[in-house]
């Protein structure tokens, strides 16, 4: 028979001037937390990216002068400093992705509690932390109608029993905004923050919700622990649903248009970083659709679109960043056949271009005036993570992998900095990695592999899910399906013409085929560079412009590109985009494939004479007095030369 609120005497464990210290606590809790997530309305699982998770909050007392907090836990009393809010409250939060990891870190057994107050005096109190999980996982049972909520009238929240319960045992629900604050609880009507075990369904009163909005239900069953009344608080193992929830536009009907009221870049705003991020927010909560008419100096398909959870605000970023100096326009629903921006009743932004600006991009800071050239301090938020393969040809045979260096997973966060406070990525065998500060600028986690198979091993393909926690601990999850089929190795068809051929003609590559490409979504890119690393030749670049479609077999490399008796390095790289995410409101998810074959391009001094093949001797060169150098070759007569110079010997 298990052990149910163990009331333990405070008293008895400390001395009386500790117990009048507690005073500055209001509450404390300290849970181990079991995640769940339902997404339609049969089916509950365990949350991809925080499964288990250990969490203490204390809430101190206003006129405390609190230093630092933190806890002790066993079997050697090891200190976890906990972090302060921005309203004085302290906690602390760590996921982990089995039962036996949350245990193993922080087992059962007494824990202790410790503030450090302004006169130097200490707050201690302790609190024995043990207990199964509950067997029942919270579920939503009208989940369907927990889609469309009319504000203007009071809904019932409903859900299956909490079965195995114990007398003992309650229930919490909560209902979140997209920033995490509690925006409803039943204390809020009246009510207990702990229903009683048997309850099945809440009713929410009516105008406690914003009309067209998305919210988090957040419905726990909790097993409780231990308990203690001086400071109040106590332990618990609970179970918690996370529940995606939505209200309609009201009962009163909508036949308003929405409008756009910010856009960002504002309005005729010049000096725009070429990494900066577009966003619209309307008036309302929108229909997940968009259309924009974009200036022509942009790829259309080069954006990735995400709403925040509230559905108002429209984020688009451009990869790989805006062009230098140039005139950005846009136009939201430009005609009737592009009129894809809605509100949820169904009724357009303006047609017809009604609502358009534009912005100037800045020079990106690159000291160049190449006006294509990003910023590499500019950034947008968002995530990303890549497999790569690097391959090598050196003959017409299929490429072989790279010797150097050949395979390598990589991730990064860039986010508002200063803003995260750590990021961590769940890999699909339920592993996870820690994500490593860069400056507080962005997370990066990489590592290289000897061959695929090793990096396959141990970064398999499947869904990736990355967890950020803010500096107010809020957590934001988003996943990322990084999966088969994965592009072809990049194959070079014409080799043997690569490694000798006459440099005052123009060069034609092929490469076969790009068999598995998708069109909206793939990519090609060809870089070529001298042996002191400068790129002679790049395409897609649209700065000439240079097209490379991903349908593309062939590419002309322009008569002049390369010089004389020169070897020049080349990689031809397929791109695969293997999803997108966007379940983090304005940090846009993005992961892909990148399988990129390296070769070396040898350019002969085409014929050796002229033209009848007639040879030029060298035989001699002298200073002369002005400085110039002459230089005596013999040639053929009635044959003509082709004469190349250089900055310097």
């Amino acid at each position: 028979m298990k052990m149910r609120k163990n009331i333990l005497n405070v008293a008895a464990l400390f001395a009386a001037a500790f117990s009048a210290m507690a005073g500055d606590v209001v509450h404390f809790q300290i849970e181990k937390v079991q995640n769940f997530l339902q997404s339609n309305a049969t089916t509950t699982q365990p949350s991809p990216a925080t499964p288990f998770q250990m969490s203490v909050s204390v809430q101190p007392d206003f006129s405390a002068e609190v230093s630092e907090a933190y806890f002790q836990y066993p079997p050697a009393n090891q200190p976890q400093i906990l972090s302060k809010d921005d309203l004085g409250n302290y906690s602390f939060s760590q996921p982990f992705s089995s039962q036996s990891q949350l245990n193993s870190k922080f087992p059962s057994g007494t824990y202790l509690f410790t503030f450090d107050t302004g006169d130097l005096t200490q707050t201690p109190w302790q609190i024995s932390v043990d207990g199964a999980f509950p067997s029942a996982v919270p579920t939503i049972s009208n989940y369907s109608a927990a889609q469309l909520i009319n504000p203007d009238s009071s809904f019932t929240i409903r859900w299956q029993s909490f079965s195995g319960a114990a007398a003992d045992d309650f229930i919490r629900l909560s209902i979140q905004d997209s920033f995490g604050n509690v925006l409803f609880s039943p204390s809020m009507n009246g009510d207990s923050e702990e229903l009683p075990a048997n309850t099945t369904s809440y009713t929410i009163p009516a105008f406690m919700l914003e009309a067209s909005t998305s919210y988090t239900l957040l419905l726990s069953f909790v097993n409780p622990g231990a308990t203690i009344n001086d400071p109040p608080g106590g332990a618990a193992m609970r179970n918690s649903t996370s529940v995606g929830i939505r209200t309609s536009g009201g009962g009163s009907g909508d036949d308003t248009p929405p409008f756009v009221i910010f856009v960002s870049p504002t309005y005729n705003s010049t000096g725009v970083a070429v990494n900066s991020p577009v966003s619209f927010t309307f008036t309302e909560a929108m229909q997940p659709g968009h259309s924009i008419a974009w200036s022509a100096n942009v790829n259309p398909a080069n954006f990735i679109y995400s709403w925040n959870a509230g559905g108002n605000v429209l984020t688009a970023v451009y990869t790989p960043g805006f062009p230098q100096n140039s005139l950005i326009t846009w136009k939201l629903n430009p005609d009737a056949a592009n009129a894809e921006f809605k509100d949820l009743a169904g009724n357009p932004v303006p047609v017809g271009g009604f609502i358009q600006g534009s912005f100037t991009t800045s020079s990106g800071g690159s000291g160049t005036n190449n006006p294509c050239t990003t910023n590499g301090t500019d950034r947008a938020n968002g995530y990303f993570m890549f497999k790569s393969m690097n391959y090598l040809q050196t003959s017409a045979a299929a490429p072989v992998e790279s010797p150097v260096d050949p395979a390598s997973f990589f991730a990064n966060l860039s986010w508002q900095t200063g803003s995260v406070s750590s990021a961590s990525v769940r890999l699909p065998n339920g592993s996870g990695k820690q994500m490593t500060s860069l400056f507080g600028v962005s997370f990066f986690l990489g590592q290289e592999f000897g061959s695929k198979a090793a990096m396959d091993a141990a970064y398999p393909n499947g869904q990736y899910t990355i967890n950020i926690t803010n500096s107010s601990s809020q957590s934001f999850l988003g996943s990322l399906n990084l999966t088969a089929p994965e592009p072809p190795v990049p194959h070079v068809a014409n080799y043997p013409e690569t490694q000798n051929f006459d440099f005052t003609k123009k060069l034609t590559l092929r490469w076969d085929p790009y068999s598995n490409a998708v069109i909206s979504n793939d990519s090609i890119s060809l870089t070529i560079s001298d042996q002191s690393g400068n790129v002679v030749f790049s395409a897609p670049d649209p700065c000439i412009p240079r097209e490379l479609k991903v349908t593309d077999t062939t590419i002309d490399i322009p008569a002049g590109t390369f010089s004389s008796g020169k070897i020049y390095h080349a990689s031809l790289i397929f791109f695969k985009s293997s999803g997108r995410s966007t379940a983090i409101p304005q940090v846009p998810g993005f992961a892909a494939f990148s399988f990129a074959t390296e070769f070396d391009i040898r350019a002969s001094g085409g014929s050796t004479g002229g033209t009848n093949g007639a040879s030029a001797v060298f035989t001699a060169y002298s200073k002369q007095p002005n400085g110039l150098v002459k230089m005596d070759v013999t040639v053929t007569a009635n044959a003509s030369y082709t004469v190349q110079h250089t900055a310097d010997f």
